[in-house]
């Protein structure tokens, strides 16, 4: 998926405007709230909120941290982009922060725990014990070696359509096992990205595919 994560942590929330003066510094780290890990090699982008066009990149080095000197005063936002966050679907992390003038401010760039993503995902059929699927449907394409042939993936998404998962679910009652195949239709969005909700987190899941009808 390509969901916009707002979490994190600055020294100072961002305000409307900060006196002008002398530039700051920034000091920029990282964890992975599922993996306790930093995000080393991660690409992280600083906007100015008062004037768009001041930008500044960086990257983030194997202990996930990053320094990035001489940033006028004011408020500012933080993206930062790994491979981590698109395996789970958030895409990326953004961060508010306020950079005083002739001062340090410390920003922190967290990847969501499993809660807290699947909460952010799933919304109201989020349940305990659960957690979500999500990919791209693609459209199959003829390929050259044979008309008949089709290769496996396409540059192309495919809109509309639907993805069924079907699972096997085992549930104990009355001191007896009891398993029931449950199976969840969802739509398939105009970019072929589909989420599906409500997957048990230990169990296997055979996805089919289909994609609009005539």
């Amino acid at each position: 998926m390509g969901f916009l994560v707002l979490l994190g942590a600055a020294q100072a929330h961002a305000q409307a405007s900060v006196s002008p003066g002398r530039p700051g510094r920034v000091d920029i780290t990282s964890v992975d709230s599922i993996t306790r890990l930093p995000l080393a090699g991660a690409s992280v982008r600083l906007v100015s909120v008062l004037d768009t066009t001041r930008v500044y990149d960086a990257t983030l080095d194997a202990r996930g941290r990053a320094r990035v000197d001489s940033l006028p005063a004011g408020p500012w936002v933080l993206t930062a982009r790994h491979a981590r966050l698109d395996t789970l679907g958030v895409g990326s992390v953004a961060v508010p922060f306020t950079v005083r003038a002739g001062r340090g401010a410390t920003v922190r760039a967290v990847v969501p725990s499993v809660s807290t993503l699947v909460a952010r995902v799933c919304g109201s059929a989020a349940t305990t014990g659960t957690g979500y699927l999500f990919g791209t449907l693609r459209r199959a394409v003829p390929t050259r070696a044979s008309p008949r042939a089709t290769a496996t993936v396409s540059a192309l998404p495919l809109g509309a359509g639907q993805v069924t998962a079907p699972w096997l679910d085992l549930r104990i009652k009355a001191g007896r096992v009891e398993r029931a195949i449950v199976t969840t239709d969802v739509p398939v969005g105009d970019d072929g990205r589909y989420v599906v909700c409500g997957v048990p987190t230990e169990t296997t899941v055979r996805l089919r595919a289909g994609g609009p009808q005539g």
